[in-house]
């Protein structure tokens, strides 16, 4: 019976944290990005392990689980140091307290890398729902300044560290990936980029600098008969932050060139590109017939397409503007994608809304702005 909620009931939980000095109070709820389950939504209560690891060195740990909406922990609370969900062995978030987080990011040699990864997860997914804040999570990564696990530095640089030291290492990774562009555009030495580099190394020569080094990167996808090649290739040139090159690119993607399963890579490209992601949308209504052409022949690539170039935005202006352009449009290969693009815009622009003012302020009251 325990486990028929997380077999038989859609979703999974988040459990909030509430501090008092000698325990805690944890109360479950359905988790949505969105942040806004209504009542008939939030109805499950799931067997939740709770794994509460605590103590000076972590050496205790409390295997109890959550049965009901609420519970109260004995022997932890706001003046000793624990962590729930040991090594991100439950799936469900955690909402902690901000002064928790905090602490939490100061003693990160005493937690485990799940440990590491799963707070960072939940502080980030918890601040776009709004059910925690930007200011928590970053408050949590600057404890990850000197963290040298290579699992966990993407998540946690460049924003944890001093912004003086930020810009030394970027510009030092893009002086050298140049460095090497060159050497093995030129010919010079084409073993001048590792095979496990190429990702990073195009794409910041793509997206720093112009015609030349897409026009390489291209070349090398039309010579290159790897798979994984041509995937890197198609990723960076979306990189471009030049728009007469990236009308070029979305040509290309939607020419007999890029094969029929790749097309959506490079609107997954061009989505995570916010320089010029609005561009892909101008495309895509300009040349719908096109568009439509190309990838009517598989419904798969198609919804793909929609869903994962279209949801990154955070204005609800461009989302009504989508809504309207697919109002009187057969949208039955995409229609569950358009579903999907709609709830991310919207909450994208809720998220930006509700943070973009104290997100400034606090980077500006912790200098890096």
């Amino acid at each position: 019976m325990m486990k028929d909620p997380w077999i038989r009931k859609i979703g999974f939980p988040v459990i909030t944290v509430a501090e008092e000095p000698s325990q805690i109070s944890i109360r479950q709820n359905r988790f949505l990005s969105t942040g806004d389950a209504k009542p008939e939504e939030d109805e499950t209560t799931w067997w939740i392990p709770l794994g509460i690891k605590s103590g000076s060195k972590m050496e205790e740990v409390n295997s109890r689980a959550l049965v009901a909406k609420t519970d109260t922990i004995h022997g932890v609370g706001q003046n000793s140091f624990y962590k729930i969900n040991k090594d991100l062995s439950g799936f469900y978030r955690t909402n902690y307290p901000t002064d928790r987080l905090a602490k939490l990011g100061k003693s990160l040699e005493l937690l485990s890398t799940e440990d590491k990864i799963g707070l960072i997860g939940d502080a980030a997914a918890l601040a776009v729902s709004g059910e925690g804040s930007t200011a928590a999570l970053l408050a949590l990564l600057e404890g990850f300044s000197e963290e040298q696990n290579y699992l966990l530095v993407p998540s946690a640089f460049p924003e944890c560290l001093p912004r003086s030291i930020a810009m030394v290492l970027i510009n030092f990774v893009e002086c050298e990936a140049k460095r090497r562009f060159e050497l093995w555009a030129a010919g010079q030495d084409k073993n001048a980029i590792n095979t496990n580099l190429r990702s990073v190394i195009f794409g910041i020569n793509v997206s720093e600098g112009g015609s030349k080094e897409f026009d390489s990167v291209k070349e090398e996808y039309l010579k290159t008969d790897s798979v994984d090649g041509k995937e890197i290739c198609l990723a960076a040139l979306g990189r471009t932050k030049d728009a007469r090159l990236v009308q070029d690119y979305l040509d290309f993607v939607f020419s007999d060139k890029v094969a029929i399963q790749d097309v959506h890579n490079g609107a997954v490209s061009l989505a995570a590109n916010s320089k010029v992601r609005h561009l892909l949308w101008e495309y895509m209504k300009g040349n719908w017939g096109t568009v439509e052409a190309r990838l009517s022949s598989n419904n798969v690539v198609f919804e793909r397409f929609v869903r994962m170039g279209l949801s990154k935005f955070a204005d609800q202006s461009i989302g009504e503007d989508i809504a309207s352009f697919f109002q009187n449009k057969d949208t039955s290969a995409y229609d569950r994608a358009l579903v999907i693009v709609s709830d991310s815009i919207r909450t994208n622009a809720h998220y930006k809304e509700r943070d973009e003012k104290s997100v400034l302020e606090w980077l500006q009251a912790h200098g890096y702005a």
